[in-house]
């Protein structure tokens, strides 16, 4: 009996022996395997940072100095950077001269597009807001007007600068495309699938009906030599790239607010389809971006502008967790008329419309304004012809 109890014994030291072995086989092959794909990450990122190292970066010529927003409290701006990193998103209208568009990027055009993009450093989780393009706006030349004329009057600079003190922000960076690059990287993805209504078709212009998505599918084709086709139909379809940056500039048959949520509609849908896309096709869009991009950081240097690319490249091993989970437009609460201006978008108390941005963006309750905005807030109340409890009653 004892004879038989040794045996058992041996063979069950025998069964440990194989099994930590195998254990022992199973903890080095993942940890190979674990090392090999570290290798591969670090080798991609090494890669994309030799090639991004080439990106079109601007730089404040020497002797200016950048203004920095001197009205927000320091603590509060300090909280804010450790937790969230703040870029503005500029589209520039400046397509219809490729050879010029690094130019056009940093001042000469119009800014079509003005988003703000935050992104939480910890959950990766992204809130993008539209700043509406008629929106009126205090420039740096002291004058208030719509906020997309800032770049082309001021610079590219200047918007990301006044964007900051008409709003109490602390932008780290901007990043400025045209028009063109849209097109270019919806047709490496593959195209889009878009809604296109029946409204888009046509639209009535000195009482004459006229396409309307085709004719801007038209003028774009003509001004960035990307070849595309006509849209035969509506509903659900998959657009290329020049149909779909149309699809983006369409606003005479909706609104400019309608026109912002289809931007915001693409970028979530870019950024979904770029999730799963291949390796050969996400170096083609990084040779487009970087042919039709500039970069600029808050403190004009190059070196913090390379710091920008760095903080991208640095997000691609959690590209998985980058999610956009929500988007508004801004202002909250507007009126569209403005008299002597035009059809401006004009902030219904510019004061609770900034305490409400920061609340979206930062999770901030009960924002407190600086003084600055509080002044711009009270001196837009007087100009559009809003009473004292910002009841519209018109220009006395």
């Amino acid at each position: 009996m004892e004879e038989n109890f040794d045996q058992e014994a041996r063979v069950l030291r025998r069964e440990q022996r194989k099994r930590r072995k195998r254990l022992r086989v199973i903890k080095y092959t993942v940890v190979s395997i674990l090392e090999v794909l570290l290798l591969v990450v670090m080798c991609g990122l090494y890669y994309l940072r030799t090639k991004i190292g080439g990106a079109n970066v601007l730089v404040v010529p020497e002797g200016q100095t950048v203004a920095t927003n001197a009205f927000v409290e320091p603590s509060y701006q300090e909280k804010i950077s450790k937790q969230f990193t703040t870029f503005a998103i500029f589209g520039i209208d400046s397509s219809e001269n490729p050879e010029k568009s690094q130019q056009r990027l940093a001042k000469g055009s119009n800014a079509d597009v003005i988003m703000l993009a935050v992104i939480n450093n910890e959950t990766k989780d992204v809130k993008l807001v539209s700043i509406f393009r008629d929106t009126y706006f205090y420039h740096s030349d002291g004058a208030f007007g719509k906020i997309n004329s800032e770049a082309s009057h001021f610079g590219t600079y200047s918007l990301m600068q006044m964007l900051n003190k008409n709003y109490d922000l602390d932008i780290d960076g901007f990043i400025a495309v045209d028009w063109s690059i849209v097109a270019r990287l919806v047709n490496d993805l593959g195209g889009l699938e878009l809604d296109i209504k029946e409204n888009m078709m046509t639209v009535t212009i000195n009482g004459e009906e006229v396409p309307y998505i085709n004719g801007l599918i038209s003028q774009i084709v003509q001004s960035t030599g990307i070849p595309s086709v006509h849209i035969e139909h509506t509903g659900l379809q998959l657009c290329d790239g020049v149909q779909t940056v149309a699809y983006c500039r369409l606003r005479k048959r909706d609104s400019d607010f309608m026109r912002a949520q289809r931007q915001r509609e693409v970028i979530s849908k870019m950024l979904v389809k770029a999730k799963s896309a291949s390796l050969g096709t996400l170096n083609t869009m990084v040779d487009h971006v970087l042919a039709s991009t500039l970069i600029g950081a808050s403190d004009g240097k190059a070196e913090s502008a390379q710091d920008i690319i760095d903080y991208f490249i640095g997000m691609v091993p959690s590209i998985g967790k980058v999610h956009i989970n929500d988007s508004q437009g801004f202002p909250f609460a507007q009126r569209t008329e403005m008299g002597y201006m035009g059809n401006c978008v004009v902030p219904i108390n510019l004061e609770l419309n900034v305490s409400k941005l920061h609340e979206y963006l930062y999770g901030t309750q009960n924002y407190q304004c600086s003084d600055f905005v509080k002044n711009l807030s009270e001196t837009i109340r007087v100009n559009a012809g809003f009473d004292s409890d910002f009841n519209y009653v018109g220009l006395q």
